[in-house]
Parts: C-alpha cells; sequence; structure tokens
C-alpha cells in the first residue's frame, strides 16, 4: 500500500519483527470483544512501541527524514523524535483520544454531557481505563527517564506534537466542543481508492434472491458469534449472503 501510493517503504529490523507476527496477532485480536480486546491491543502496542523505540532512533537518522507522521495512538517514535529533536506531527487514524474529560473518551458510549456532573463521569471514566493502558504508560515512563526528556510524565498530552494534531474524524461527527489546542485540525475523512487493491465481486453467482452484504470491518470481524447472528437473520427461501472480511480473517 506504501509503494502504491509512491512511497518508499523502510522496514525495522527483523529481529525485533519476525515475519508473520502481525497477521497471527490480528487473527487472534479478530475474534475477541468488549475489555478482553481493548486489553489485548494496548499490551500488543506497548510491545510493539518497546522495540519500535529501540530501533527506532537508528532508522530516523539513517533514513535522513526532514519530518514524521506519526500515528496518534502509539507513544513510541515521537518520544525518540523529541529526543533527536526531528519535527513531527500526528494523525489520528482512529478515533482522536480526550484525555481532557471534556468528552467522553472513545471507549465508552456516553453521550455528550458538558455540565460538572458529566465532565466528573468523563474523568472517573478515564481513572478507570488506566489500568488497561498501564503498559503503554511504562513504555514511556522507562524511555523518558532512560533518556532524561524535560516532559512531565503526569501529562498524557506532553508527546503530543506542538505542529499539528490531526484527526480523521469529521467535525460534524465529533462532539460540540471547543476545547482541543490550536494545533488540532479535522481533516477527515482519509480514503485513497488508488491504495486498494481491486475486488473482484461475483455478479455472475447473483441469482435474483434478497442479497444480504456484510462489511465486517478491518480488525474486530473474527467472531463466530456475529457471523452466526448475519448468517441466521435473512428470511426467504434462498437468500444470499455476501462478507468483505479484510485480511486478518481467513475464509472457510
Amino acid at each position: 500500500m506504501v509503494r502504491t501510493c509512491g512511497m518508499e517503504a523502510v522496514a525495522f529490523s527483523e529481529e525485533l519483527f519476525p515475519p508473520g507476527e502481525f497477521p497471527a496477532k490480528g487473527r487472534e485480536f479478530s475474534a475477541m470483544r468488549g475489555e478482553s480486546a481493548v486489553r489485548y491491543v494496548f499490551a500488543w502496542v506497548a510491545d510493539v512501541s518497546r522495540r519500535m523505540i529501540e530501533d527506532g532512533e537508528r532508522i530516523i537518522v539513517d533514513t535522513k527524514v526532514d519530518c514524521l507522521l506519526l500515528d496518534a495512538l502509539w507513544r513510541n517514535l515521537d518520544l525518540v523524535a523529541m529526543k533527536i529533536c526531528v519535527p513531527y506531527v500526528q494523525v489520528s487514524a482512529a478515533l482522536h483520544p480526550d484525555m481532557t474529560g471534556q468528552t467522553p473518551y472513545f471507549i465508552y458510549d456516553w453521550p455528550y454531557d458538558p455540565s460538572p456532573e458529566g465532565h466528573a463521569r468523563n474523568v472517573r471514566g478515564l481513572q478507570d481505563f488506566l489500568p488497561v493502558v498501564e503498559p503503554c504508560n511504562s513504555v514511556v515512563e522507562d524511555y523518558v527517564k532512560r533518556v532524561g526528556l524535560p516532559i512531565s510524565l503526569q501529562d498524557p498530552y506532553a508527546p503530543f506534537s506542538e505542529l499539528a494534531q490531526i484527526t480523521q474524524t469529521p467535525r460534524e461527527f465529533d462532539f460540540p466542543s471547543d476545547h482541543w489546542p490550536r494545533e488540532f485540525h479535522y481533516a477527515g475523512l482519509f480514503h485513497e481508492s488508488e491504495a486498494r487493491f481491486p475486488i473482484p465481486f461475483p455478479w455472475e453467482q447473483l441469482i435474483g434472491e434478497p442479497l444480504t452484504y456484510s462489511s465486517m470491518g478491518t480488525m474486530l470481524n473474527g467472531s463466530e458469534q456475529a457471523f452466526r447472528m448475519i448468517v441466521d437473520a435473512p428470511s426467504g427461501p434462498d437468500p444470499q449472503l455476501v462478507f468483505s472480511i479484510g485480511q486478518i480473517t481467513q475464509s472457510s
């Protein structure tokens, strides 16, 4: 995908990232639900971040980059960039995190409530979530102390870029809050059809019966229960089903 967009792909050390590890982890994660899925993904992010930090400075120096574009969810190369004074901006490819308590953190399904009670609820939610992100916070704390970065470990936004923080969430889809810093920008949606592989659709197999098309997403798409519910839902003598399952879940 990177090369399709006309950019150069630079690999990290293979000894740190064995081939096949990411697909295997993705398949295991895809069948999870609820808190176990959230804990799994943040533990995975922490593990990968620790390894990226280990080889990150070499990669940045060797490639002679002018600026880094980083995923806002990950705490790794932003810390390395701060250490070696390389500018960086961050993009939230998923939902952008709000750790101020002004709006609900993205794992909660709470409505927007700007009252003091709503703010207190959001803060309690963040506090309840701290044990889940503790592995990621440990990565940050270990590196900051080891290299002596002059940032506050009590400020969750300390590693965030002062140049630009970009989210792909459209402004119209976000909560109506104006507490974001001046470097925060709404810029979504991001969609480049040229970077996607063409997938032929089997039109010749359609028989004229009602068609159910299910797009299962890219990550949490391996739940047998979810597939069973979709299979059992259609009515009619011979309904047809089409599942779009991405590259993680294996069809069978």
